[in-house]
């Protein structure tokens, strides 16, 4: 998981050069498309199905999370990375929220004071009273918002489809959204100085992808997920190497609520045991 998290941080930090150059569309065309490269081969050679047991899950959850990365661009063409990514590390507040509406899951009343907490840290990251809340700062967050939903349909795929048929799928419903949204025409803007951060990015989005699935598949989420949170602090320290960027004292006070809002909630989650 630390591994994924190294990986999303240079991902996220590639794609704000790229999409500040040419749009956040063309950083997610980028993305997609190295990963359904990849993916692709390995698809194929398993003989594996797209059409079969839930295709519509599967294409819903391609396209809410086609949707929450495309936010992600979008966001870090104009906020910090370290802003943009921790707006994005707020999906499991939502799923907090959304949970029992959805999937009838309990929710404890620490577990709803561990969200309060976290939530006051995106406001923050926000500071609304500043009269300087930007719109991508808002789709920052409906990013994890939309990263929340592809947490809760995941879940009801679990056991449906092998793990690069869904990488596959969101890696072409990437793909499909950037050409939609002109990330295509944003290529010929790229200058040949910016071709290794291209090629970074494409790497890094795939190989990441490719750790958290697998950190997933043999660790507990409750031990994991955590670490997801790194992602953060790697962002914010290489932005720093690069640019010499340091986030606010109120953005840094919002990253350590909204963290521990977030690493709370799995651990005050009512106990699904049965009694002896």
């Amino acid at each position: 998981m630390l591994a994924a998290s190294i990986s999303f941080a240079v991902m996220n930090l590639s794609g704000k050069i790229v999409g500040e150059t040419s749009s956040g569309m063309t950083a997610l065309l980028i993305r997609s498309a190295a990963t359904f490269l990849f993916v692709l081969p390995v698809t194929v050679l398993s003989g594996s199905s797209i059409l079969h047991p839930r295709p519509g899950l599967l294409l819903l959850r391609s396209l809410l999370g086609t949707t929450a990365l495309a936010c992600l661009f979008i966001s870090l063409t104009k906020l910090s990375t370290a802003d943009a990514t921790i707006l994005r590390e707020t999906a499991p507040l939502f799923v907090l929220l959304l949970a029992p509406l959805w999937l009838g899951e309990r929710v404890s009343r620490p577990m709803v004071a561990a969200a309060v907490v976290g939530f006051t840290g995106v406001i923050l990251v926000l500071k609304p009273w500043s009269g300087l809340l930007q719109l991508h700062a808002l789709i920052g967050l409906l990013g994890g918002f939309f990263a929340s939903l592809v947490m809760m349909v995941l879940r009801l795929m679990r056991g449906t489809y092998p793990a690069h048929v869904i990488v596959l799928t969101f890696g072409l419903g990437g793909i499909l959204v950037g050409i939609a949204g002109g990330g295509h025409h944003g290529l010929g803007l790229l200058p040949p100085s910016l071709y290794s951060w291209v090629v970074t990015l494409g790497v890094a989005g795939t190989f990441g992808q490719l750790f958290l699935t697998h950190a997933y598949r043999y660790a507990p989420a409750s031990s994991i997920s955590p670490l997801s949170l790194t992602t953060v602090i790697w962002a914010a320290l290489g932005e720093w190497i690069i640019s010499g960027l340091i986030p606010d004292i109120l953005s840094m006070i919002g990253f350590i609520l909204v963290t521990a809002g977030v690493v709370s909630v799995p651990l005050l989650a009512p106990s699904t045991k049965t009694p002896p």
